[in-house]
């Protein structure tokens, strides 16, 4: 009698864990952190399929941190670090994107990012909810490539060594790019697909930077700060899109000249290709 009721149980518990509600609720938390030595840059990739994403500024000067917190069922993780090659990988990856049984799943992936290491940087983020509060770094160079979702990156602090290259693609959704003058780029190329798009120049631009925005459709806003000289190019996408630049700039030729140009001696070199929609340029 005990023998069957010890293999009934049995039976349950394994008709448990064989369920769909049950293998959802397998989750994991897990921590790892890697030790940047040395002076030279290093190279930083981040592959995820699906999550909530964030990325910060680690209090450890020297150190890159990851938690990550996930459903075991439905995703898998790898990291591919080489101290003597100076390169760390990330993938987080969906185990199958056509499941419809799994679609509570859990991950969430926080990253902490070193203060006084240069670091070229590359995101390739699929599906998600991103916020990356990046003020404060040593980004020589920074790429952000994002195929939906929800997207807000913050250069609160000035980038601590001028940018060579920041290159952000948004495929659909809606983006906030809030004090982009800190992040310090020479040269900045923005690609927004479907979705709004809210761009703040504010920050410690280098004297002479130059930018590209490139839109496809939606609402997009671009704002100034009052010290920084612009020269304005728009490409406009014949009568499809609504133009609107603030009555700070004067019309010369092809392009608008901010009434500080001049007397400036920051400068940025801004084209705008709208597509379907409506463009404001004004400052603050």
């Amino acid at each position: 009698m005990i023998r069957k009721s010890v293999s009934f149980a049995a039976l349950l518990i394994f008709a448990a864990i064989s369920s769909p509600l049950f293998s959802q609720n397998r989750m994991e938390k897990i921590e790892r952190t890697f030790d940047i030595k040395g002076d030279e840059p290093f190279y930083l990739e981040l592959n995820i399929d699906a999550g909530q994403v964030a990325v910060k500024r680690n209090s450890n000067p020297a150190q890159i941190d990851f938690a990550i917190d996930y459903s075991m069922n439905e995703y898998d993780y790898d990291f591919d670090f080489s101290e003597n090659n100076r390169t760390l990988t990330f993938f987080f990856d969906k185990k199958d994107w056509v499941d419809t049984d799994n679609n509570d799943g859990k991950a969430e992936i926080e990253v902490w990012l070193p203060a006084n290491v240069e670091l070229e940087m590359r995101s390739k983020i699929k599906a998600g909810e991103v916020r990356m509060d990046i003020g404060g770094l040593s980004l020589r160079d920074f790429r952000l490539k994002i195929f939906a979702g929800e997207v807000v990156v913050d250069f609160a602090e000035p980038n601590k060594i001028v940018m060579n290259s920041l290159d952000i693609n948004i495929k659909v959704g809606e983006t906030q790019l809030r004090n982009l003058g800190n992040a310090r780029f020479r040269n900045a190329d923005i690609d927004n697909g479907i979705g709004a798009l809210d761009i703040d120049f504010t920050g410690d631009l280098p004297e002479s930077a130059n930018a590209m925005i490139d839109l496809d459709i939606g609402e997009t806003d671009i704002f100034l700060p009052d010290n920084l000289g612009v020269k304005l190019s728009v490409r406009k996408f014949l009568f499809l899109s609504d133009v609107n630049v603030s009555g700070n700039f004067r019309k010369s030729g092809n392009h608008y000249y901010s009434d500080n140009y001049d007397s400036n001696r920051k400068g940025l070199d801004l084209e705008v290709k709208p597509g379907i929609g409506e463009l404001k340029v004004r400052y603050q």
